[in-house]
């Protein structure tokens, strides 16, 4: 996947997932994405 023809640059992400944490008796939603490195320089 990383050999596409013609790409100069290529990376890799998902989309955002939702988690519950909690802090004390506060319930807090947070977003979750990951990325590769090769992310940050496009």
């Amino acid at each position: 996947m990383r050999e596409l023809p013609g790409a100069e640059r290529m990376a890799i992400f998902t989309r955002a997932n939702a988690t519950i944490s909690y802090l004390k008796d506060q319930e807090i939603e947070l977003k979750r994405t990951r990325t590769d490195a090769e992310f940050w320089h496009i």
